[in-house]
């Protein structure tokens, strides 16, 4: 949920990646909603929705969804609830929404529609 669902981005492959070493906020993980739709639909699934904590997305094979409706990454995100943020020294700072984004601007992500890396 921190990435939004405006931005095609994920996380630049790392075989030894670990969030906490990576980048001493804990937020620097993951993928953005937009950029796992966007798989979704190349491996021929429908997003349906989110959790009400904003930190599971699902995902129903087209043709199986029946009465469920297929949603757009705007349509089904919510923003996660959860606050684990940390400062340098490892203390929870408890931030949330757009701030979470701003702890680690600067960072390296991976434009899936671009296929590129661009910074944060």
């Amino acid at each position: 949920s921190v990435f939004g669902n405006e931005k095609p981005w994920v996380i630049p492959y790392v075989k030894d990646f670990y969030r906490t070493n990576t980048h001493s906020s804990n937020l620097y993980w993951g993928s953005s909603l937009l950029s796992l739709c966007d798989l979704a639909e190349q491996k021929g699934y429908c997003f349906i929705g989110t959790n009400s904590a904003g930190n599971n997305a699902y995902f129903v094979k087209k043709g199986k969804e029946k009465e469920l409706k297929s949603l757009t990454a705007e349509q089904g995100y919510t923003m996660s609830k959860y606050r684990e943020s940390r400062n340098e020294e490892g203390g929870l700072t408890f931030i949330s929404g757009n701030e979470r984004l701003q702890a680690i601007k600067g960072c390296d992500v991976y434009n899936t529609r671009k296929n590129k890396i661009e910074k944060i």
